[in-house]
């Protein structure tokens, strides 16, 4: 629901990002295509997507797509919490056993498993609609990237200290 707030760069990189889902199956010159289209729509992305796909596509790489448009249509349509909208996305496109299926081995498939679980657990308990859990999630991004604010404590050893350490005054 966000998309149409985002400047055709911002919404060709976000659709990059979802199209390089593992499930959704596009390599990367076909996906950079896909999504430089996307991100010059306005609106009818979904639309988009389930009928007007780029001709010279195998049916496979159609397919995939589509697939995905699908549940996020109906996710939009529902207007559920981001928790449900997850995991209603996570059952309708397979994205579990997508991702046992193209790991390389078991215990990279456990892990993006787990990953995902984890997010899953996390939106669920937060209770807050899609575009809520949007916002907070980018608060946590931005919070994430400066430096902390607290004091600190330095502790050091009389053999390890010269007296230089700290500044006098």
């Amino acid at each position: 629901g966000r998309f149409a707030d985002l400047n055709q760069t911002e919404r060709t990189l976000a659709f990059q990002r979802i199209l390089r889902f593992p499930h959704v199956g596009l390599k990367e010159p076909r996906l950079h295509d896909v999504a430089a289209r996307l991100g010059a729509l306005e609106e009818g992305w979904i639309d988009w997507l389930m009928e007007e796909l780029p001709e010279g596509l195998p049916p496979l790489a159609k397919r995939k797509p589509r697939q995905t448009a699908r549940p996020l249509d109906r996710i939009r349509s529902l207007r559920k919490r981001a928790g449900e909208a997850l995991a209603y996305y996570i059952a309708d496109t397979e994205l579990l056993r997508n991702l046992r299926d193209l790991a390389l081995t078991h215990d990279i498939a456990e892990d993006r498993i787990d990953r995902v679980q984890g997010v899953l657990h996390y939106l669920s308990r937060l209770k807050q609609d899609c575009g809520g859990a949007l916002d907070h999630l980018l608060a946590l991004r931005q919070r994430a990237g400066q430096p902390a604010q607290r004091q600190r404590l330095t502790l050091t050893t009389i053999h390890r200290s010269t007296g230089l350490e700290w500044p006098v005054g």
